[in-house]
């Protein structure tokens, strides 16, 4: 995982070019509002950069405000009145392609060659020949119209990827809103910078595409039909391998030309990795939208970005040596990884999730890194606490596998960073927070979570053990068990003697954790910080007025429920609630309440930042009412300060549970939308954030 600091130590902003690199390098890597502060920083030095005008919209966009990004590409393209020179320029270059055009679609059988676009059809020679001398004509046509279109004026007057982020803006907001005016300005935006400079290729197509959604079907196909006829001026080098050919594939299928559409998706996913989900899922994207315009997308087209399968996985550790009834000993782990590897070939698994305790955990993760597939460890706590509790006792062995999948897992992610503290409730915490990260990715990869268990079929009541995760699946037909005890009996009946040694973690870590002192049970819970803007303004005679506001809220809220505990001080609340719906459900009617208190307070708004983790719970001393504790209320407090006011931002773990609860109660009351990495203040470290937003 990438830390902000490789970003910010390797270099001291000194210049324009310096805050520019350090933005796009922050968001390239997620981190879209530190991207933003380096580009305000850079703005503060030198107001009239467009580029970090630009960083900071893009920024803006990746986050989710797409309103405050609008402004500023709105000002930096420098709309005008359109005085018809968009429609003139479109209908010159119909009228010159016309004949070509029409020509290519009289001899259908060279677009469409046969209903299977995967059927490699011969082509005569004539036609070829014919097809051949129609493009030459209209190439040279078109260089002339192209040359004499450069002095007609542009309703924009920016750069290239200016008008591009605009573009793509107003594309996100038809997205968010369905409202025709967002598409046609996208259109228009796409289609003016294509046809009078013819770079780059993605202008078109996205032009073409924009088109086909608005139900201009014509004017789509004579979009695509140019962008193939200079095809060869695409550049293809760098990502550009990929997003050329994916380009024209989307061309071709726009002007019908099926099997050219199938030749160019198959370049374009030859040029990515096995685990480069990014770039198909965005093709996949675009291929469903095309499909829900109307258009009919062949499923080998459809096959080639299917999303991968994601496998979140829980099982039986090996057996503790004091352990009385054996379940998982060593003779039986050959058995068990074949198992696995049997179950994943079903599935087809490309994603895997898991922890990491000796036993199946481990075998599952190295069966997953052995298909060149990608890895996501989640630890419950500090790794030293983790081995001692959940590896070493299965041998040195074990620990040693232990760290080297942690080098070689994509991401390994803690969901709390403290210490285990023999606090059992830690593991379920984990695996809510682990499966509810599963969900999300398969949400935005329109995949399918499936759970693989190695499990022995007994209910119990352990505290995050594995039937937890059995007893919480609610989708069976995406369940799969490997039944240990079938394992057991088809290895030695009577236990084999066991090569495991009890090694100290002494004799493993160079620094092994201090003695765990006995310490009260914490407890998972849900926490909100909130702030009210424009508190701090208010004049003395206000302050009643503010406090009319917060009964009014208050007032609200008693609709909703109260939590398990809400405490103020000046301009901020804090609560404590049991379940994320509930909180989330709260967070929600906060937001609302204040926003329509009908207090006469201007510019009053308010920051809201989630979070669930362990705390203590615990009579204050002074007040002697309950309160919580702990480094997880300090990072709810953290978060709140960079929240952007009017929405509710939450932790991963927040938004993890939250989906985990929802897919488990068949709930789809909320949506969580990733919206980048902060690093906190105070030495907090970091932070994935999402944005919780109801469903509409």
């Amino acid at each position: 995982m990438h830390r902000m600091s490789q970003i910010t130590d390797s270099m001291t902003p000194a210049s324009d070019s310096d805050f520019v690199s350090l933005a796009e390098r922050s968001i390239s890597q997620g981190y879209f509002f530190q991207g933003i502060q380096f580009a305000d920083s850079g703005l503060d030095r030198n107001p009239s950069s467009k580029r970090l005008q630009e960083l900071k919209a893009q920024a803006l966009m990746e986050s989710g405000d797409l309103y405050s990004a609008r402004e500023i590409l709105e000002s930096l393209c420098g709309f005008k009145e359109d005085d018809g020179a968009l429609d003139r320029l479109f209908e010159a270059f119909r009228d010159t392609f016309g004949l070509v055009y029409q020509s290519r679609q009289a001899d259908s059988s060279n677009l469409w060659p046969s209903d299977d676009p995967s059927e490699d059809q011969p082509v005569s020679s004539d036609a070829e020949t014919k097809d051949r001398a129609d493009l030459r004509e209209f190439e040279r046509s078109l260089e002339q119209l192209l040359r004499a279109s450069k002095g007609w004026s542009s309703i924009y007057d920016a750069s290239a990827e200016s008008i591009g982020l605009l573009a793509s803006l107003y594309k996100k907001l038809w997205l968010a809103t369905q409202e025709r005016e967002w598409a046609e300005k996208s259109r228009d935006i796409y289609e003016t910078e294509f046809l009078k400079t013819w770079s780059p290729g993605w202008h078109g197509v996205n032009a073409a595409s924009m088109s086909w959604m608005l139900g201009e079907t014509d004017r789509a196909k004579t979009l695509a039909s140019i962008l193939i006829a200079k095809k060869e001026s695409l550049p293809r080098n760098g990502d550009d391998a990929y997003w050329t050919p994916a380009t024209l594939g989307e061309a071709y299928l726009l002007d019908g030309n099926l099997k050219g559409a199938l030749k160019s998706y198959k370049e374009a996913k030859d040029q990515i990795g096995e685990s480069d989900y990014q770039k198909a899922h965005s093709s996949w994207r675009q291929l469903n939208l095309l499909e829900a315009g109307g258009m009919d997308v062949p499923p080998a087209i459809l096959d080639l970005f299917k999303p991968p399968a994601i496998v979140l996985f829980a099982g039986h550790m090996m057996d503790h040596p004091e352990r009385s009834e054996p379940r998982f000993v060593t003779n039986m782990e050959h058995m068990v990884r074949s198992r696995i590897d049997e179950e994943l070939d079903l599935t087809d698994a490309r994603i895997g999730y898991c922890s990491l305790a000796c036993g199946s955990d481990i075998l599952f993760a190295e069966a997953i890194l052995d298909r060149e597939a990608e890895l996501n460890v989640f630890l419950p706590f500090s790794k030293d606490d983790f081995i001692e509790s959940s590896v070493q006792h299965g041998g040195l062995q074990w620990v040693t596998r232990f760290h080297r999948i942690l080098k070689l897992a994509k991401t390994v992610n803690y969901v709390t960073e403290e210490r285990y503290l023999k606090d059992n409730s830690l593991f379920e915490f984990g695996a809510d927070v682990m499966r509810g990260h599963a969900e999300l990715r398969a949400e935005a990869l329109n995949s399918q979570t499936h759970l693989l268990v190695v499990w022995d079929r007994k209910e119990s009541d352990l505290i995050g053990g594995t039937f937890v995760s059995v007893k919480a699946w609610n989708d069976k037909d995406a369940g799969h068990i490997i039944d240990i005890n079938d394992i057991r009996e088809e290895c030695i009946e009577q236990r084999a003697p066991d090569p495991r040694t009890t090694t100290s973690l002494r004799a493993i870590s160079p620094t092994p954790p201090p003695p765990v002192k006995a310490v009260n049970q914490r407890e998972i819970r849900c926490l909100l910080f909130a702030d009210i803007v424009g508190y701090s303004k208010l004049q003395e005679e206000q302050t009643l007025e503010y406090r009319d506001l917060l009964q009014a809220v208050a007032k609200e809220l008693k609709q909703i429920g109260e939590p398990g505990l809400i405490n103020t001080w000046g301009d901020a609340i804090f609560a404590v609630m049991d379940d994320a719906r509930s909180m989330a459900q709260y967070a929600l009617a906060l937001k609302t309440a204040v926003k329509n208190a009908g207090v006469n307070l201007p510019n009053m708004d308010i920051r809201i930042a989630l979070h669930a983790g362990p705390v203590f719970e615990a009579v204050d001393p002074l007040t002697k009412n309950t309160n919580y504790y702990g480094a997880h209320v300090n990072r709810t407090a953290r978060l709140e300060p960079i929240a952007i006011k009017g929405r509710l931002y939450a932790t991963e773990q927040f938004a993890a549970l939250l989906t985990m609860q929802q897919a488990r109660e068949d709930s789809h009351e909320f949506k969580c939308k990733k919206i980048g990495k902060v690093t906190l203040p105070k030495n907090f470290g970091e932070q994935e954030v999402y944005e919780i937003e109801p469903v509409s």
